[in-house]
């Protein structure tokens, strides 16, 4: 069964049929819904009580260059004792 998670307040189930090549048709509603146009990305998130897909709207080539470099180079070890000192300054406040 397809699990469409169409908004908080109703579900709503149709069926496509996967071809010999993997490929499934979505459903105009879903597309839709999703905002889905020809060459769209989609996600598949799989959970426990099924999978669900989305409209995926940035690929990791898509923003790449984003952020810029870090100015200085760090070690892993480096990087690692930042992100543990600003996690321990967080939770302290609090």
């Amino acid at each position: 069964m397809n699990n469409f998670n169409v908004s908080n307040t109703s579900e709503l189930e149709l069926v496509s049929t996967l071809t010999r090549k993997g490929q499934v048709t979505i459903p105009a509603p879903i597309r839709r819904v999703l905002g889905l146009k020809s060459k769209s990305k989609i996600a598949f998130l799989q959970k426990k009580d099924g999978v669900y897909i989305t409209a995926s709207r940035y690929t990791l080539d898509s923003i790449k260059g984003a952020v810029p470099p870090l100015s200085k180079k760090y070690s892993e070890k480096k990087i690692r004792d930042i992100a543990i000192e600003s996690h321990i300054e967080k939770y302290k406040s609090k």
